[in-house]
């Protein structure tokens, strides 16, 4: 049986897995009887008059018998299935049908793909169109020579209107080539172009891919491969040329996945968290069965009232009634609509996928002979003033201050009574100021921590993340700068106005590169092996960011006790497996924090929070 993960991954930040049982807020079958013994490739749209779903059942897969059915939501009931399409031929010959797709445009009818063929080495995409919620429907219209239209999972509609399809070919040849394609149509499926394949179907064999939006004109497309982890390939001009294909972290065993991009930025993805056996149908399977698994295919849409993601599963399943379409509803916050393929919102600019992200071999060779530029302008940035200044923040941090200068960065950790962290920060002495940078997404808590304990002091902190950007050079021939280390290797800070235009000598990383290149220098990041719940000396921040000697801060007390004793509840640790990994993969002995792909071994490496206790049992 195969064990199904939701993975909900955020801009440049990882989160943990969730389970679908964590967030459901109601499961349902969707018919109890049917004609068929057999169904598959389930597929759900949300339509102006309400939810559609459609599948393709018969006898078993690949029987001509196998058409596709519709079931409509209404008043709270779906309707019995509906035959909707199949493959009779003018001449009288049949064909099974395959892998229907609904689509609902921001405008036009409903829309419906499927393939119609003997096999998927032969089989072509045909197309039906409902004006009135998939009550009923055209003629089936076959779709051009060399169009398949989506292949598994939905289109993505882009922002001038255009439908991109996330399409696939498989060969005659055995083995088999399974090569990637996109296909996109301007007025609703009436012409169609395609772009020549992204892979050559051989050193990486994938197929069904789905399409996430990063942002602008920039487009991720993942999904299944024979190659023991879900595949992945990029585009920035909105998929009209793809860059190469490369194997992210997630495992894969052959199977189908699904993949969305929320509203918020963030991306959901559904798959099978168990490898595979590279070139085998199917891979490996738990030993043990277990309830609800084997679920594939989702689907985001806005529910009323409390704003629901909606997301539509099919399962292979030891009860029978499994084999039946089931219905899954989770719960999201209210008023967090789900992404644009579904809804009409626009994603906001997302900074990159990094749970699934592998830097290049020949980019990681480039930067650690020559070295890079990262943009950090987003960084929460704070100002310090005052005469007192100086000593006001030496008692909030657990770095001497008074070291601060012009020249160099200091590191540091903001604490509280209880000895855990609340952020933590790179300190610089401006001539008349203190600069104080940290991750962006502390900008509302660490801002009021830093300014609470400012009473009769002569301070002012003032919230300068907009006004300012902030890059870091690390390498040879540096420019002028602030000295600091950042990733592990000395680099230099370089403030400046938000206007001023800045053209690094160096290569720019992007966020999900620069995050790699973090995890492979072993830097604890915030949100990840830092978080309210730690006390600085179990990331390992001792001789970096501590000073022992400087006198009395907030949660020194504790820390020195720390420091005494030599017990910590966890400690960080860096891994290194064969077996892909995953942010918030959990075990007796603790629970991995970030990990990428490294790009010279292929590995998956590390950092994860671990128990010294337990690794002793």
């Amino acid at each position: 049986m195969k064990t199904a993960l939701f993975a909900l991954l955020s801009a440049f930040g990882f989160c943990p897995l969730l389970r679908a049982e964590t967030a459901a807020m109601k499961t349902e079958f969707i018919y109890d009887t049917g004609p068929y013994p057999q169904i598959h490739a389930t597929t759900l749209a949300e339509t102006p008059s309400g939810l559609v779903a459609a599948w393709f059942g018969g006898t078993h897969e690949k029987n001509p018998d196998v058409c596709i059915w519709v079931s409509r939501l209404i008043d709270g009931k779906w309707t019995p299935s509906a035959e909707t399409a199949n493959g009779v031929q003018p001449d009288g010959t049949r064909y099974p049908t395959w892998n229907p797709v609904l689509f609902q445009p921001k405008s036009g009818p409903l829309m419906l793909f499927y393939k119609v063929g003997p096999n998927p080495e032969q089989w072509w995409g045909e197309l039906k169109t409902s004006t009135n919620g998939g009550q009923s429907w055209s003629a089936a219209r076959r779709l051009p020579e060399g169009i398949l239209g989506p292949i598994k999972n939905k289109p993505m509609q882009l922002a001038n209107g255009d439908i991109l399809c996330p399409t696939s070919n498989e060969t005659h040849e055995k083995p088999s080539k399974w090569a990637v394609h996109f296909e996109r149509s301007s007025d609703l499926g009436a012409t169609w172009q395609k772009t020549p394949p992204v892979n050559d179907g051989v050193a990486i064999q994938a197929i069904q891919p789905s399409i996430l939006s990063l942002g602008g004109d920039k487009l991720l497309a993942l999904g299944r491969s024979r190659m023991n982890r879900v595949f992945e390939v990029r585009s920035e001009d909105a998929g009209k040329t793809w860059g190469p294909m490369t194997l992210g972290t997630l495992p894969n065993n052959n199977s189908g996945t699904d993949a969305v991009t929320l509203a918020d930025g963030s991306h959901l993805i559904v798959y099978n968290h168990i490898g595979g056996t590279p070139g085998k149908w199917g891979g490996k399977r738990p030993s043990e069965p277990r309830s609800k698994q084997g679920w594939h295919d989702l689907e985001c849409g806005a529910g009323a009232g409390e704003r629901s993601r909606r997301i539509q599963l099919s399962s292979d399943h030891p009860d029978p009634r499994w084999a039946r379409t089931h219905h899954l509803y989770l719960e999201t916050p209210k008023g967090a609509p789900c992404g644009d393929r579904s809804c009409e919102t626009q994603a906001p600019t997302h900074r990159g996928w990094t749970m699934a992200h592998s830097m290049t071999r020949e980019l990681y060779e480039q930067i650690m002979a020559q070295g890079a530029a990262v943009n950090l302008s987003t960084r929460a940035k704070w100002r310090l003033t005052g005469a007192d200044r100086v000593r006001y923040l030496n008692g909030q941090v657990t770095q001497d201050v008074r070291r601060a200068s012009t020249t160099n960065t200091l590191y540091a950790c903001v604490t509280d009574v209880k000895g855990r962290m609340c952020g933590d920060v790179f300190i610089h002495a401006g001539e008349e100021a203190l600069l104080i940078d940290a991750e962006a997404t502390l900008r509302e808590s660490l801002g009021m921590r830093l300014e609470r304990y400012i009473v009769a002091d002569d301070a002012e902190l003032t919230d300068v993340t907009n006004p300012w950007q902030l890059w870091h050079v690390f390498g040879p021939d540096l420019p002028p700068g602030i000295r600091s280390m950042r990733f592990g290797i000395t680099g230099v800070d370089l403030w400046l106005p938000a206007d001023a235009a800045y053209v690094p000598r160096h290569i720019e990383l992007s966020d999900a590169d620069a995050e790699s290149l973090r995890i492979l220098q072993k830097v604890p990041r915030w949100g990840h092996e830092l978080t309210n719940e730690t006390f600085p000396p179990e990331a390992g921040l001792e001789s970096r960011a501590m000073d022992f000697a400087k006198g009395c801060y907030i949660g020194q007390e504790v820390l020195s006790r720390i420091k005494t004793t030599g017990k910590m509840p966890r400690t960080m640790v860096s891994f290194e497996s064969e077996t892909a990994l995953l942010v918030g993969d959990a075990y007796e002995t603790g629970k991995v924090t970030s990990v990428t792909i490294h790009p010279l071994s292929g590995k998956s490496v590390g950092l994860a929070m671990v128990r010294p206790s337990r690794m002793m049992e």
